[in-house]
């Protein structure tokens, strides 16, 4: 179970409140409140989709098996699977505005496109090498297996339907790229975050128009946000910190587990999965000395 972005909002102003702490009493009572009153509506959204998820499942007959969606291979449980673990890494600010009637700014999200494109793209591309190598009958089959694996390992929710080790290597590969983006800013999912990937990427192209056109003046955008140029070497460093995807290669792949890791390692997976829920960058800052001082 995933903190709500309204969670990792309260922790962060607590966390950066020094400017917030000069102001009046009454002007951080009423922004702890706005905080809280969005905190319970993006967790009656989470336990929602939770249960939605839960009891169209079971309508299709699945059951809390070990190997869970492999012991059925049924094409509504796998479609069901896909489209929650796709909505488990958008950011849950976008569906309280879509239930605010905002749905055209959740259209046009840069983040939200640039998520389901690379979802669909990478979906497609392995699909078509599935085919043409004969790993599977039609595209058809090759894209439901394809689209299903796509989603849990981009949204880092850990499902399988089949084990993909003895796929051709495009597909793995795609999948090894994919192990460093991760859901949308503020869903239930780990890693980097598509909002950076997306920035990182336009940064590459804005530098390439930069080395053809040198008096050009070209502008990072994600959606309707221009990144500036002073915080694009932090966005880069960001990189550095990794998400946890819960399958990989190996023993560890789609139908291995961790079983065979050491009581210390499992104890290590377990508090950076927890850490990696919260964002990284906001534990960190809870290390330094000068922080418990204030």
């Amino acid at each position: 179970m995933g903190i709500p972005p309204s969670r990792k909002g309260i922790l962060l102003l607590l966390l950066y409140s020094d400017k917030l702490l000069s102001s009046s009493k009454n002007s951080l009572g009423r922004i702890t409140m706005i905080n809280w009153k969005l905190d319970l509506i993006h967790w009656t959204m989470y336990i929602g989709f939770s249960v939605l998820e839960t009891i169209l499942l079971r309508l299709g007959g699945l059951s809390p098996y070990d190997t869970v969606t492999v012991t059925f291979s049924s094409l509504y449980v796998d479609f069901v699977a896909t489209i929650f673990m796709l909505i488990a890494g958008t950011n849950f600010t976008l569906y309280y505005k879509a239930i605010s009637g905002k749905l055209k700014s959740v259209l046009i999200d840069g983040e939200l496109r640039f998520y389901l494109g690379i979802w669909t793209v990478v979906s497609i591309l392995a699909a078509w090498n599935l085919t043409v190598s004969n790993t599977y009958g039609s595209f058809g089959e090759s894209f439901r297996y394809r689209a299903f694996l796509t989603a849990p390992i981009l949204t880092t929710t850990g499902f399988a339907t089949t084990d993909y080790v003895p796929w051709p290597a495009f597909p793995p590969l795609l999948f090894f790229l994919l192990f460093f983006i991760g859901g949308l800013a503020g869903s239930a999912g780990d890693g980097v975050k598509v909002v950076r990937v997306a920035t990182l990427f336009k940064m590459g192209k804005a530098h390439s128009k930069q080395r053809i056109h040198p008096k050009g003046i070209f502008q990072v955008r994600v959606g309707s946000t221009t990144i500036l140029e002073d915080s694009m070497p932090s966005i880069a460093t960001s990189f550095l910190c990794l998400g946890n995807i819960g399958i990989g290669f190996g023993q560890v792949g789609p139908t291995g587990n961790f079983v065979f890791l050491s009581s210390a390692l499992k104890g290590v997976c377990s508090f950076l999965m927890l850490v990696n829920r919260l964002e990284l960058f906001t534990v960190f800052t809870l290390f330094p000395k000068h922080f418990w001082k204030r």
